[in-house]
């Protein structure tokens, strides 16, 4: 991955939390990408009555730097994964350093944010 690039991975930490990591630059390119990773998750959980996911989490805390637009793109998530009962969770020790929008700072207060994975599997 370049200085420029960004890249998602997915894990499962357990069984009820499904868990996406960002990391290097968020622009509006990988908002998309992850954005159709929360869809596809969402239309697992509705589509597959035993799915345990209850809690979807964006682990952004390996985010180095985020392109105009890109956080705004989490408003979709958001409601994505709201209409269908599954929560959605933030991990960012500190999203003011990425310099949102005040339309981008809404969207994550409203979305809440952990400064960490292990804080919010502990939370949750």
């Amino acid at each position: 991955m370049g200085p420029h690039e960004g890249a998602l991975a997915v894990s499962t930490p357990r069984d009820d939390v499904y868990l996406i990591t960002v990391r290097g630059v968020l622009d509006r390119v990988l908002s998309t990408r992850l954005l159709r990773m929360v869809d596809t998750r969402v239309r697992v959980v509705r589509d597959a009555g035993g799915c345990l996911t209850r809690h979807l989490l964006i682990d952004m805390s390996p985010v180095v730097a985020v392109g105009r637009g890109a956080l705004e793109l989490l408003e979709h998530a958001r409601h994505s994964t709201g209409v269908h009962g599954v929560t959605l969770h933030l991990t960012a020790p500190d999203p003011e350093m990425w310099r949102p929008s005040a339309r981008a700072r809404e969207i994550i207060t409203s979305i809440g944010t952990f400064p960490s994975v292990a804080l919010a599997l502990r939370a949750l």
